[in-house]
């Protein structure tokens, strides 16, 4: 899976120093951290990171061992938080407080259109939707 972190490197020069507040500020999980921390070292700079107090140039172990283990923090952290926030989705819905966000597609217009013999790419053009949607409409 390609890197989804947003870091350029061409922007790096040789002797710069790149910081950053929090791991999860340059990554979304440990090995697009590790790759970035790596890319930033191949161009002779060196990735700072103020909390926990990590610098890595690439020449210390245990630096890297910390960037995979603040890595791994940061992503069971975002596992517990989405965790908690379906529950508290959940208990929202049986309240019957939390409905979700009103639907903005009409599946019995998809459905009509349809059956008029239309394309999916018609068919989202003329209701200005994505194709996806249409298919996910159809498949139901």
């Amino acid at each position: 899976m390609p890197s989804r972190s947003t870091f350029r490197d061409g922007l790096l020069e040789h002797g710069d120093t790149l910081l950053a507040l929090h791991p999860d500020r340059i990554a979304r999980d440990t090995a697009d951290l590790l790759t970035v921390a790596k890319r930033v070292v191949v161009k002779g700079a060196v990735l700072k990171i103020i909390d926990p107090g990590i610098t890595f140039d690439g020449t210390d172990i245990m630096a890297e061992a910390m960037l995979t283990l603040f890595g791994m923090i940061g992503r069971i952290e975002k596992h517990f938080l989405k965790a908690r926030q379906r529950r508290g989705i959940d208990a929202a819905k049986a309240k019957g407080i939390y409905k979700g966000r009103p639907a903005t597609i009409e599946p019995t217009k998809v459905h009509e259109l349809r059956a008029q013999g239309m394309g999916a790419s018609d068919i989202a053009k003329r209701l200005k939707i994505g194709r996806a949607s249409v298919y996910r409409l159809l498949a139901t």
